[in-house]
């Protein structure tokens, strides 16, 4: 029998088929389009959740099989075991050639530009590539020119309907000016159309920064140089003066009181409670945080939310921008530390990170708070997890993304929360 990650229990056959589901949904449709290169990206997330509905199937015992078995009318467990193979590879040379971008027609958008004057009524598209992943937002490259044959170059982020609570891009809009205006290196707004008629939600145009992200979520570059810059871009952050977006409306006080703080750990208890099985690891990093919780304390700062390489752009060695800032609120800036310790942790020491992070403004900051959150932000990550989870399980939503997601993040996580809690305890 495959070992599963601790309390990660072998995957129900009805909770395969949910899975199973969601990627012959999204495989449909990918394949009724015209688009040869999205149909190749659908085949790269599906096979990652292909690969792990199969180690968690492969942990069940034989007879717990037959409801899956018989309706794909298969024999044995080695046959739908075999059986999940062979889509793997049909699916292998596809994956080879993936992009993360697919074609996308930007017509009606630049037809409606060119309403708005000068640089966009004289722009002429080149061409049109939607980046794939946004759950809440749509993200499109724009390459363009003028009429003088310079070249410009944009990214669209539109809003899009969806089931996860998300800011809109007019307040993306309103912090980006004010984080330019300030020198932070952040994509510089161009224009917001919150009138977009028949295009939908409001959307905005920001300057197309050069790179691209080195990492994701749990895996950074494996380079101090840029640990060394991104200690100087928080420190920056973090440093900035709250009166500089006194104006924005919408940039609330999060995860910053006491108040706050015990709200939100019984929020995500009342998650995990309801949607996952009991574990000593995740009680006892509850237990920790509501112990602790009285320690925090600290200044008020704009916090990113979401901060790290994979929302990040990199170009010759050289951070050019930090992005994505739907998350962005006003509170403690060890939120947005702690946030990143883990990641920073794998690339340099980390008192030269602080000691460059308060060299560039960033305010001094206890370890209790550091400590805190950065157990917060892992727990969550691992509870929009459940969620997540919830949702395709249930057959709510047939998103691919989200199921991609749900297998790649959730036994990282369980992982570095158990290596985290053993950390803080000891």
């Amino acid at each position: 029998m495959t070992n599963t990650p601790e309390n990660f229990a072998p995957m129900r056959p009805e909770v395969a088929r949910q899975y199973l589901l969601t990627l012959a949904t999204a495989l449909r449709e990918a394949a009724s389009t015209d688009s040869p290169d999205h149909l190749v990206d659908v085949a790269r997330q599906s096979s990652r959740v292909l690969v792990r509905v199969a180690h968690l199937l492969a942990a069940l015992p034989a007879d717990k099989l037959d409801g899956l078995k018989s309706s794909a009318g298969l024999a044995g467990e080695g046959e739908l075991l075999d059986f999940l193979e062979r889509q793997l590879s049909a699916l292998h040379e596809a994956v080879q050639a993936t992009t993360e971008q697919r074609a996308f027609d930007a017509s009606n958008y630049i037809a409606h530009l060119h309403k708005h004057g000068e640089p966009f009524s004289t722009m002429k598209l080149e061409s049109a590539k939607e980046l794939r992943g946004g759950r809440a937002k749509r993200t499109v490259l724009l390459h363009c020119k003028s009429l003088d044959g310079n070249d410009a170059d944009w990214v669209l982020r539109q809003d899009l309907p969806s089931e996860w609570p998300r800011t809109s891009v007019t307040f993306e809009y309103g912090l980006l000016q004010a984080l330019s205006q300030a020198g932070l290196q952040v994509p510089r707004p161009a224009l917001l159309e919150t009138n977009a008629g028949e295009l939908g939600l409001p959307f905005m145009l920001v300057e197309k920064l050069p790179g691209r992200p080195p990492g994701d979520l749990y895996r950074p570059p494996k380079s101090a140089h840029l640990a060394q810059q991104f200690a100087t871009l928080l420190g920056a952050l973090h440093g900035l003066s709250v009166n500089r977006v006194a104006h924005l409306p919408d940039l609330k006080t999060k995860i910053y009181s006491q108040t706050d703080l015990r709200e939100t750990l019984a929020w995500y208890r009342d998650i995990y409670v309801r949607l996952d099985d009991p574990s000593a690891t995740i009680s006892s990093i509850f237990a920790w945080l509501e112990r602790t919780v009285s320690e925090v304390e600290g200044p008020l700062a704009v916090v990113h939310g979401d901060v790290g390489f994979h929302n990040m752009l990199v170009h010759d060695g050289m951070i050019t921008g930090l992005l994505d800032w739907e998350e962005a609120h006003l509170g403690n800036p060890a939120e947005d530390v702690g946030y990143c310790r883990g990641d920073i942790e794998q690339m340099m020491d980390w008192p030269t990170f602080m000691e460059t992070y308060r060299s560039s403004g960033g305010p001094m900051l206890s370890v209790a708070a550091i400590d805190f959150y950065s157990l917060l932000g892992e727990v969550k990550v691992y509870c929009s997890v459940l969620l997540a989870r919830e949702n395709v399980e249930t057959g709510k939503t047939r998103y691919l993304s989200l199921a991609e997601c749900i297998v790649d993040w959730a036994p990282v996580l369980r992982q570095r929360m158990s290596q985290r809690i053993r950390g803080l305890s000891s």
